[in-house]
């Protein structure tokens, strides 16, 4: 019953939607309006580099970290353009699969976006707290570095503390959880 529900939710929530999202023959002010209406925000990776290799991320086949590849400076500034064409006022992310300030363009690229999108929220909070601290670059980049320890830390103790602990707590049950868990229907 409840698979029955969620189709029937999304075909009605299919049939909400504005027909003019599934045509190409649109003008482009209509199609800045529909992006407008339909997109809840916009990530940007300023460069490549991420330091990391995370079982979850889909980038993780990627070799992401032996060089840091810049967002070409036409293109970023033809998504600020874009984005200022609209009056973006909506979600702007800069770290979903990279690492944020592992180049210093990213203040000069932060300070370029606030100025042409001053109604765009950001919602990283890591730069969010960094616009907050002082505009001191050398104290940022000490912040930074502050950060980077912390969530270090936070990682090893998952890694090496959290997970064997669940591991050992649940070691006995796990076969019970593990038909149980593939007895459900599957998520389509």
């Amino acid at each position: 019953m409840r698979h029955f529900a969620r189709n029937a939710l999304g075909l009605v929530y299919m049939n909400l939607l504005d027909p003019d999202l599934f045509r190409t023959d649109i003008s482009v002010a209509r199609a800045r309006e529909l992006f407008v209406d339909y997109c809840g925000g916009v990530e940007i990776e300023n460069h490549n580099y991420c330091n990391r290799t995370c079982w979850f991320c889909p980038n993780a086949q990627i070799d992401r970290r032996t060089d840091v590849t810049l967002m070409p400076d036409a293109l970023f500034a033809k998504i600020i353009d874009d984005l200022a064409s609209v009056d973006w006022h909506r979600k702007l992310s800069w770290s979903r699969y990279h690492e944020a300030f592992a180049d210093d363009s990213i203040f000069d690229r932060l300070t370029t976006a606030r100025a042409a999108l001053p109604r765009a929220v950001e919602r990283d909070d890591v730069i969010a707290g960094l616009r907050k601290a002082s505009p001191d670059r050398d104290e940022l980049l000490d912040q930074g570095d502050t950060l980077l320890m912390l969530i270090q830390q936070h990682n090893q103790k998952e890694e090496h503390i959290l997970y064997p602990m669940c591991e050992n707590a649940l070691d006995a049950e796990w076969t019970e959880i593990h038909e149980r868990l593939a007895s459900y229907p599957p998520i389509e």
